[in-house]
């Protein structure tokens, strides 16, 4: 079965080798853990975007922008696609992950969740279960 911590890691990896042309900023944490800014603390952009979104989705999804209108005030609008819309936006891009420590709350979203099975009801109703060690 297709495993969105792989592709998400995948994709990372790019967002990562890329970040001076996106317009983003990597950190390692000394426990390990990689953090990517996306636009926070940087400016970011549409590139950013992009990658940011797909490893939401665990790279089962693809990204178009586009221009339009809403009312008088030119807008962009971000349009998705997926073949797999039950694993990639409820399986992995849904914050449904309720993450608690010592006072701090958050809800948390992306692939991880998919290893943590998360609120697990969604993953017996979507028959997914990620087993990567990505």
């Amino acid at each position: 079965m297709v495993s969105v911590n792989e592709l998400g890691l995948d994709l990372f990896e790019e967002l990562v080798e890329f970040a001076d042309l996106l317009n983003v900023s990597y950190h390692e944490l000394d426990n390990g853990a990689r953090i990517v800014d996306c636009g926070v603390n940087v400016a970011g952009g549409y590139g950013a975007g992009d990658y940011f979104t797909r490893i939401c989705m665990g790279g089962l999804g693809d990204v178009a922008f586009r221009q339009g209108m809403v009312g008088n005030f030119p807008m962009t609008f971000v349009d998705i696609s997926t073949d797999f819309p039950a694993i990639s936006c409820l399986g992995s891009q849904k914050a449904g992950w309720s993450v608690k420590h010592d006072g701090f709350f958050a809800m948390g979203s992306g692939p991880a969740r998919a290893l943590s099975l998360q609120p697990k009801h969604t993953y017996e109703v979507i028959d997914y279960k990620d087993e990567s060690d990505a």
